[in-house]
């Protein structure tokens, strides 16, 4: 009410500032304040006494509040590097905010009559949220002669003009695509180089809108076409990805290189042309000479790309110019792959038709007809197996799971029916023993139970621990599929819910030569032989039977969680991965064991039996790569956090690499510690990750972590981490390696003897010592990634040396002794094959122990069962007794109950008589 008839309430809303707010209550209290003895009636009634304190302190709040905004704004621009020192924003002000609204207007002469009215330097006047100033809008909405004015007699700074990106005008002028105003700032002085925050060049700006005609006035002017931004992108990149044919070929005439690779994923202008399926840029880049099978980092080519998201017509052209239909990436998928997981039937029959392998299998032995079954593309899995030569079993994989087992786990019913058309084993199983039924009962629905046990899947098997579809069904709850049980099997169903659960014992029945090699505070790992090849089997006891002392007791089991991330690293050269794991039962003592790949040895073994100026150059390097990809496929790849990098944890195993060299390569092992990279936690370190050194090699922000144990079972204030601790370990070990011995005295205090490393490793000392930055520095240690593409740079450097190149012709040599010596150590020869024959018997006997073992269970079960049967039928006969005495009993109530309502009837009639009678009378 007191501001009713003001002038702040007079204009409309969006003119209602604090300034004039300010005003309107200072000029109230004015009139309040004034004299009493004044002619006409007193303008103090207009605030009554008992307000006026009030309106003063909310004069007061609002003053300040404005203080503290302008304040805010300047503190910002003075944060920004690109602003100078005597930026003041001026926008709070009414003319400030008046002249860039007439910027954005092209309102010439309005703009002239502000800055002349102005007592204000107007060229500070920013927009708040993006700091643009009024060249900034101008230039935007195409104001030529606005420009033109704010350029030369406003005195506008070409150059020192940035908004909160660092982008300057010409960025804009790019961006909006205004040709005539872009060749102003130019000839104006304009640099054609400029880079905001991200890298990036006006040029950038005009690629990512498809602008030749801008692209071209840039390069007239000495913009570089080749230019990349913070991330390794070129303009070349952005134009190829949203398919701007003119402005490809437009980069490609300005001298534009078609084989520029990003840092993070190594990709290439044709990547990105095929996977959003620009076929036309896709020729532009193949006739200007791009590499046809050239690889992301993974090892991802453009096929593969293309077939992932369907894009026929680019799939056509590469396989017409030359594309290698089964390239591997990585993980040792093939295009069809691809094209499989993703249902694109169309792009699999063509890969098909031009020789692509349907039985080809990736890193972990999954078959395209794998893939297809478990995502459910049912027009994939019907051509697959309908016109190809497709193995419907595909068993050959870590879990020797088959695809019929895959789609029955998910439910694809109608997948099912196309392989059991086609003459899967329906009662195929897996590692573990399982059957398609079994995972369709846990998991899948009555229709995909009924259809494989009418197509005669046996409800009867039981897995390797005893286990069946029936106690599976059961489990689950489903009360719909219970019933279907219960009707298929009878009296039965409850019978086989009491199977006692076995374990067996595979190690000692399927595996000789049994070793221990190594031993931790959670089992033995060992040595063993399966079918001529060894193996490391790890064991794991369950946590039941682990001390409490080790706190390590998760809702999610620690072996599971172990389990996974050994699977998924299988698909990675450079990780130890899982082959199979089982449990087991000795002594009432239940383990998980982890069957892997056997490495010759591990780091920690080769530093020690080396002194450091004795140890092999290129044999180092090519360690420093493995490591490097291994750590950018667990970070990147996996999305995981290891935790425990250490010379210990990294395996050596002699095997060919990429390049078809038989030599020991370097794995990143014992992932148990592993956790989600995208939700780092800050958990605990336990007991098992010490030892072994790992104090040394971790990262300073987590070394004071205290343990959790049973006697500190919760510690406040554990600080976050993230993947950055990995690239510390990682550096710790690559300091080691090449300079120091394993857990050396002085190790722990490596910025000691930063001089004398960086005296003698020059080249490596810059990207080494940004690995071990200390606490305040682990925002500067390089990603997985950067680490792996010098430690390849420093290989390739010193293979083109004199020394390098002399080395490798002796590496050869080593090997061939090294191998030699191994091969006699591990008993090869006459003398392996002297204990063959003993081995076999052996091995025959411990079959036979167990044949003996499983068949004494199985009359074990055999007897409970009968005894479950006469049980059954005891508890038939009480039941029919029950309920003949339940049915006399409920006869007898009857009656009862009949006698009363006969006698209730009778009492109400002779009740209704009297009344009846009495009102006669009456």
């Amino acid at each position: 009410m007191l501001l009713a008839g003001s002038p702040w309430m007079a204009g409309p809303p969006t003119e209602r500032s604090n300034e004039k707010f300010i005003e309107c209550i200072e000029g109230l209290l004015k009139e309040s304040t004034g004299s009493s003895g004044s002619a006409g009636p007193s303008t103090g009634d207009r605030v009554p006494p008992v307000l006026q304190p009030g309106l003063k302190k909310l004069l007061q709040t609002t003053q300040k509040l404005q203080e503290t905004e302008k304040q805010i704004t300047l503190l910002k621009a003075r944060a920004n590097k690109n602003f100078s020192k005597s930026c003041l924003l001026v926008i709070w002000e009414p003319r400030a905010r008046e002249f860039i609204a007439a910027s954005i207007e092209g309102d010439l002469g309005r703009m002239k009559t502000l800055h002349a009215e102005a007592e204000e330097d107007l060229r500070t006047a920013r927009e708040p949220t993006e700091g643009k100033t009024a060249l900034m809008f101008s230039v935007k909405e195409g104001h030529y002669r606005a420009v033109l004015w704010l350029l030369r007699e406003f005195e506008a700074g070409v150059n020192v003009e940035k908004d909160l990106q660092s982008q300057t005008p010409l960025h804009y002028a790019c961006a909006a695509g205004r040709p005539l105003i872009v060749s102003l700032l130019l000839r104006e002085g304009a640099l054609v180089e400029a880079r905001d925050h991200s890298g990036r060049t006006p040029m950038f700006c005009a690629a990512l809108e498809g602008l030749p005609d801008t692209l071209r006035i840039l390069h007239r002017f000495g913009a570089n076409a080749a230019a990349a931004d913070n991330d390794g992108k070129t303009p070349l990149h952005l134009a190829a990805n949203c398919g701007y044919t003119s402005s490809v070929s437009c980069l490609l005439e300005m001298g534009a290189s078609v084989e520029a690779a990003d840092k993070k994923r190594k990709e290439r202008p044709l990547h990105a042309a095929c996977i959003r399926g620009h076929t036309p840029c896709v020729k532009l880049l193949l006739s200007a000479g791009a590499d046809i099978n050239a690889r992301l980092r993974n090892g991802t080519t453009p096929l593969h790309l293309c077939s992932m998201e369907g894009h026929l017509p680019v799939l056509l052209l590469l396989l017409r110019r030359g594309a290698v239909v089964d390239s591997r990436d990585e993980g040792g998928n093939t295009p069809l792959f691809s094209a499989c997981m993703k249902g694109h039937v169309y792009v699999a029959r063509v890969l098909v038709t031009h020789g692509a392998d349907v039985n080809t299998k990736d890193r972990m032995g999954f078959t395209p007809l794998l893939w297809a079954s478990e995502g459910g593309h049912v027009a994939i899995v019907k051509f697959l197996v309908e016109e190809t030569k497709v193995d419907l079993e595909g068993r050959l994989n870590i879990s020797e799971q088959t695809a019929l087992a895959l789609a029955a786990r998910e439910d694809h019913t109608q997948v099912m029916k196309i392989l059991l058309a086609g003459g899967a084993d329906v009662d195929g199983r897996c590692s573990a023993g399982r059957n398609p039924l079994m995972y369709a009962c846990e998991n899948g629905s009555v229709e995909g139970v009924r259809l494989l046990i009418e197509h005669g899947a046996d409800w009867r098997l039981s897995d390797d621990y005893g286990d069946n579809a029936v106690a599976c069904a059961f489990r689950r709850g489903d009360l719909s599929l219970r019933e279907y049980f219960v009707s298929l099997c009878g009296r039965e169903f409850h019978e086989f819910l009491e199977i006692k659960t076995i374990f067996p014992k595979r190690l000692e029945s399927e595996f000789t030569e049994i070793e221990e090699i190594g031993r931790g505070s959670f089992g033995a790992v060992v040595k063993a032989e399966k079918d001529g090849k060894p193996y490391a089997v790890k064991q794991i006891e369950d946590p039941d039977d682990v001390p409490a002392s080790t706190g390590e007791k998760q809702v999610e089991l620690l072996w599971m969680k172990e389990a996974k991330t050994m699977a998924v690293g299988k698909a990675s050269a450079f990780i130890c991965g899982l082959i199979r794991h089982w449990k087991q039962e000795e002594s009432q003592i239940r383990s998980t064991f982890f069957q892997m790949e056997l490495c010759e040895s591990d780091l920690h073994h080769w530093m020690s039996k080396k002194k450091p100026k004795s140890r092999n150059q290129k044999k180092i390097l090519r360690f420093l790569c493995d490591c490097s990809s291994g750590l950018r496929f667990l970070h990147d790849g996996v999305k995981k956090i290891h935790r425990d990098i250490k010379p210990g944890n990294i395996f050596l195993r002699r095997e060919a690499d990429e390049e078809g060299t038989t030599r020991l390569v370097a794995k990143i092992g014992d992932l148990g510690l592993a956790t989600d990279r995208s939700n780092p936690k800050g958990e605990f370190y336990f007991e098992r990750s010490q030892g072994g050194g790992a104090g040394v090699y971790l990262a300073p922000e987590i070394k004071g972590i205290a343990l959790k144990t049973e006697n500190n079972p919760v510690v406040h204030g554990v600080p976050r981490y993230d993947e950055k601790i990995d690239i510390y370990s990682m550096g710790a070990v690559f300091f080691d390696l090449l300079f120091l011995e394993p857990e050396a005295g002085h190790s722990e205090c490596r910025w000691a003897i930063y001089k004398e490393f960086q005296s003698a490793f020059p080249d490596y000392f810059p990207l080494i010592r940004r690995m071990l930055g200390g606490p305040e520095e682990k925002h500067e240690r390089p990603p997985a990634y950067e680490v792996e593409d010098e430690a390849h740079r420093w290989l390739q450097d010193w293979l083109l040396t004199p020394e390098g190149a002399a080395e490798d012709d002796r590496e050869s040599e080593l090997d061939d002794e090294e191998g030699e010596e191994e091969r006699k150590e591990g008993g090869e020869g006459k003398e392996k094959e002297a204990k063959e024959e003993e081995k076999k018997k052996k091995m025959a006997a411990v079959k036979e122990q167990e044949f003996k073992r499983m068949k004494i269970a199985a009359e074990i079960n055999e007897a409970q069962v009968e005894r479950m049967r006469k049980k059954m039928a005891a508890k038939d006969e009480e039941f029919k007794r029950m309920r003949t005495k339940m049915a006399a009993r409920r006869e007898e109530e009857r009656k009862k109950k009949e006698t009363a309502l006969k006698i209730t009837f009778a009492l109400l009639f002779s009740f209704l008589l009297y009344y009846l009678l009495e009102r006669l009378r009456i």
